[in-house]
């Protein structure tokens, strides 16, 4: 599927329609205590295609990375801030989205700090 397709074009293809997208959302997003399916539903009505074609890939990617727990204490120790009970819970108000960055971001840096360079001798 090409990325020039409008949101509306893509819920389409994938879904058949924004009822079916939102019905899918419902059910995996977490909902703050107090709030029903039903109201979460009708919020998301309401916003765009594009912002829920996002929430659902933030969606799968975390729980691809384990869920929120797991991602959570996975940042914290590729900061080696793992034993920091302050920090971990600092990390866990954060939103899906910022953990995912944050994760994609050190691991990265994990990566290339631990792929030595070869250093060109000086002449």
């Amino acid at each position: 599927m090409s990325q020039n397709h409008s949101p509306l074009k893509r819920v389409q293809d994938l879904f058949g329609s924004k009822e079916k997208l939102i019905e899918k959302l419902a059910s995996v997003l977490e909902r703050d205590d107090g709030v029903s399916e039903d109201d979460l539903k009708i919020r998301l009505k309401h916003a765009p295609n594009s912002k829920l074609l996002r929430l659902l890939r933030v969606s799968e990617a975390l729980e691809a990375a384990g869920g929120r727990d797991a991602l959570v204490q996975n940042v914290a120790k590729l900061r080696g801030h793992a034993n920091d009970k302050d920090y971990v819970a600092k990390l866990a108000g954060r939103s899906a989205a910022s953990l995912l960055d944050a994760h994609r971001s050190l691991s990265l840096a994990a990566k290339k700090k631990a792929t030595p360079q070869a250093v060109a001798p000086r002449p």
